[in-house]
């Protein structure tokens, strides 16, 4: 059986979670999200409805996406590559990190 390649890309160029302050918008996050979906889609393999594009999610958004990648990892019995990819500000990634805590996969 072959390996199922399942991807959850995430790109935060504003973050409202970490408080207020003067944060600048990142320009690439979620260009640099989108473009890694075209290069899985055309030379890694991936088919595109293992791939989970996630752009400047909220909490909530991202959590309900974390747990969609779950599902897809967890339907696949007989093993799969899980790729969870991040690029944004450094501060954002706390609640990724919180978020992600959540991701119990099974073997």
């Amino acid at each position: 059986m072959e390996c199922r390649k399942i991807a959850i890309l995430i790109g935060v160029e504003e973050c409202t979670e970490v408080g207020p302050g003067d944060l600048r918008l990142l320009r690439n996050p979620v260009r640099d999200a989108s473009r890694l979906r075209d290069v899985l889609l055309s030379e890694g393999g991936f088919a595109r409805e293992d791939i989970i594009l996630v752009e400047n999610p909220t909490r909530t958004e991202l959590f309900v996406k974390l747990e969609e990648f779950r599902d897809k990892v967890d339907e696949r019995p007989g093993g799969c590559l899980a790729l969870l990819y991040y690029s944004g500000r450094h501060g954002c990634k706390k609640f990724l990190l919180e978020c992600a805590g959540n991701l119990a996969l099974t073997d």
